[in-house]
């Protein structure tokens, strides 16, 4: 029998993710997902189509999504009469069906440069599993296709603005970090190491000051290119609000800070060691039940530091573990050339992230399985491992979608109701659904999912030190390139502690 040619395996793969998350988004749940955030989207995509950029945030009270998200809605906001009009369903209906379509097209696009950049750093097979291992994992196609959610087009700038840093262009690596955090500011988790890295290779190493000065004006162009067609000053404060150029700059920042500041609590519903925190943790809400939220002003006395908010603590362990991820490219020759840690940084930064401050939502997780699926591809163990923790960011996200903060779960909305040959597919899986969170709801479960994601954050720095420490050996024993780099680009996983097999 022939074996499939490599273009065949590639499209192969995508094929198959892509065909399951038409199937989840379009026909076993149109229109269904976490409501509130479908709803958000639809109604914003058609303000975009009614008032476009220049006049949306004046007329659209519920908008809280910096300015590239809501281009990406724009087109939906257009052709959605059109469609509905085709289809003879309600342009309501319609619209909260299509604002799926981005985040599954992101997936796509995700696994795309996944598979590219693995075979030109690696090997096909490594590319192909890294791909592969995106699209099957379950809290990707579950963000994305069940729930609705937009974490994907974030992650795909920031995966990009990574790709890019590795391959040594900095300015266009600054200008996909800052496109990232114009979707969502979360995003802002990549700068942690794309900053580092540029201080270290042209300001310590090389005195390069051109290529700074050449990437944050890359920053800055897209920043005012996104940012200026929009009213944002309708969110500006103070005497700035009426300057050009600064009302939608200090606007855009209120917005940030604003979104900040909607959930004070201990745990938004993620399932991190905050869940387990509290006079009655996050964890001990009923299986059935709202969930329990302890705002983060809460006093916790810490040994030798006394008492201080919950807020500050989170604060200040997201600071230390930044740090902890900074100072070694920063202090260390040859630690930034490496793939493999420049990968791992963002990995353990975006798992600190979901980890470590307060205010944290179940979603916050997904970064990590974008950076995660070139390394885990490199190993079957960390497959495995990668695999297995997808399930466990999946039961927070069912526990949360099936849950009392999403009441409209069961009941698709008026014209977007499932065909026939799907509708029976549909109803057994929501039925299914809904077991499976009030199960991931429950003490043990909730609990459990909550230590596992500490201990992983724990393990993640265990294995940044590890990786450090083996990028300054292999710096010491290799001279440097004409580049100026000491990797050969062959730099894997196999080297690590466990990972042979």
């Amino acid at each position: 029998m022939r074996k499939p040619s490599e273009p065949e395996q590639v499209w192969a793969v995508l094929g198959a993710g892509l065909s399951l998350r038409v199937f989840l988004a379009f026909l076993a749940f149109p229109g269904r997902g976490f409501r509130g955030d479908l709803e958000l989207f639809a109604d914003w995509s058609a303000a975009m189509a009614s008032f476009g950029p220049g006049a949306f945030y004046a007329n659209e009270a519920t908008a809280n999504y910096p300015p590239i998200y809501l281009l990406v809605l724009w087109p939906i906001g257009l052709v959605t009469p059109l469609v509905a009009d085709m289809v003879g369903r309600d342009p309501v209906a319609v619209a909260l069906v299509l604002a799926k379509l981005p985040a599954v097209c992101a997936d796509i696009g995700i696994a795309l440069l996944l598979f590219t950049s693995g075979r030109r750093w690696w090997s096909p097979r490594v590319g192909l599993g890294a791909a592969a291992l995106f699209l099957v994992a379950p809290v990707v196609w579950f963000d994305s296709a069940v729930w609705g959610q937009v974490d994907s087009v974030a992650a795909l700038p920031v995966l990009g603005a990574l790709v890019l840093l590795a391959d040594r262009r900095p300015g266009w690596a600054m200008a996909c970090a800052t496109l990232a955090v114009l979707v969502k500011p979360q995003s802002a988790v990549v700068l942690g190491v794309l900053v580092p890295v540029l201080v270290r290779r042209h300001l310590i190493d090389r005195r390069d000051f051109v290529t700074l000065l050449r990437s944050g004006f890359a920053a800055t162009c897209v920043l005012l290119v996104a940012s200026l067609p929009f009213d944002l000053e309708h969110f500006s404060r103070g005497r700035f609000r009426d300057i050009a150029v600064l009302g939608d700059l200090t606007g855009l920042w209120e917005l940030y800070r604003s979104v900040g500041q909607t959930f004070d609590v201990l745990s938004a519903n993620a399932y991190n060691g905050w869940a387990l925190v509290g006079p009655r943790p996050l964890v001990e809400s009923p299986a059935g039940g709202r969930a329990v939220w302890t705002p983060d002003s809460l006093a916790i006395t810490v040994p030798l530091l006394g008492t201080h908010s919950a807020f500050s603590i989170g604060a200040g362990l997201l600071a230390v573990a930044a740090l902890a991820v900074a100072l070694p490219i920063l202090v260390w020759r040859g630690v930034s050339e490496s793939r493999v840690v420049l990968l791992l940084g963002h990995v353990v930064l975006a798992m600190a992230f979901f980890a470590l401050p307060t205010r944290v939502h179940e979603r916050y997780l997904f970064p990590v399985f974008v950076s995660a699926a070139l390394l885990a591809a490199l190993g079957l163990r960390w497959a495995v491992s990668y695999l297995l923790v997808s399930v466990t960011a999946t039961v927070n996200l069912q526990a949360v979608l099936t849950g009392p903060v999403n009441p409209g779960f069961d009941v698709p909305a008026s014209g977007s109701e499932p065909g026939p040959p799907t509708r029976a597919a549909s109803d057994v899986l929501v039925e299914l659904s809904h077991s499976i969170g009030a199960w991931s709801r429950s003490l043990p479960v909730a609990t459990t999912v909550s230590l596992v994601h500490t201990v992983l954050f724990l393990a993640l720095l265990g294995l940044w030190s590890a990786s450090v420490s083996r990028a300054r050996a292999a710096t010491k024993r290799s001279a440097p390139s004409e580049s100026g780099s000491p990797w050969s680009g062959h730099e894997t996983f196999e080297s690590f502690p466990s990972t042979h097999h």
